[in-house]
């Protein structure tokens, strides 16, 4: 298989892509034989693709071929890279962050970091596994350092209410960042306390307790708001638990 092969690839390829696109392409792989693209199953690859035009021209390309180019400061191998999995990374981070616009802004710093440490990055194994790696150790720290916004908490609640986890070890975390909110709810003035079960423990509304209490609703609100500070207050020594176990439940 040689020339002649070559030949009938690249005439194949000129339907679909510029003459000028295919030989630059097999000149690379021929004065860059490092990168483990053969004169062979280059041909084969790209007449492959030529069959097919609507085909992504990233899979002619393995992970550490383009972590080569990226290394030389190849800016279009860096965007192969980054189209191929921005949105796996993207979909792992929005399910613990709950937030789009966070998970986006978290990837996007990955991808960055990787850009930046080009030149001394070594990435021994699996390049998707690295990434997902990366992914969830950042959505930890981002946890960690927001862990008083109300809605981690109210998404630790549910960790605590519903995740049952299969390691003795998690199972421990879990009751040790329960008897922290039983703690912290105990040393509530009695009002906040009463205010407060009756709100996430029985599920009654603002009004609901007003009227129970004889109070009226600003007073509940202000209690319900105060109560939240206070646990958030002792959870947050336990930031890196709650994102530990966080991660696994959205497994």
């Amino acid at each position: 298989m040689g020339a002649g092969f070559f030949y009938d690839a690249l005439k194949m390829a000129e339907k679909h892509y510029s003459l000028g696109w295919c030989i630059l392409n097999f000149n690379y792989i021929i004065t860059k034989p490092q990168h483990g693209l053969s004169f062979i199953s280059f041909c084969i690859t790209f007449t492959a693709l030529s069959s097919n035009p609507y085909l992504e021209a990233t899979i002619i390309y393995t992970d550490e071929t383009l972590l080569d180019l990226v290394a030389d400061g190849d800016k279009d191998a860096f965007t192969m890279l980054y189209r191929r999995y921005w949105q796996p990374l993207f979909t792992s981070a929005a399910r613990a962050l709950r937030s789009k616009t966070d998970a986006a802004d978290l990837v996007q710093d990955i991808f960055l970091s990787i850009w930046n440490r080009r030149h001394d990055l070594n990435i021994t194994g699996s390049l998707a596994a690295y990434l997902q790696t990366s992914v969830r150790y950042s959505v930890i720290k981002y946890i960690e350092k927001n862990i008083t916004r109300r809605d981690y908490l109210i998404l630790l609640t549910e960790v605590l209410v519903n995740y049952q986890p299969p390691d003795v070890e998690s199972q421990l975390q879990i009751k040790e960042l329960q008897n922290v909110i039983r703690s912290a709810v105990e040393q509530m003035p009695h009002k906040m306390r009463e205010v407060y079960q009756l709100s996430r423990q029985h599920h009654l509304s603002h009004k609901e307790i007003a009227g129970r209490l004889g109070i009226s609703d600003e007073t509940v609100k202000k209690h319900i708001q105060h109560a939240l500070q206070i646990i958030k207050t002792a959870i947050r020594h336990n930031a890196t638990t709650f994102a530990f176990l966080l991660i696994q439940w959205l497994k």
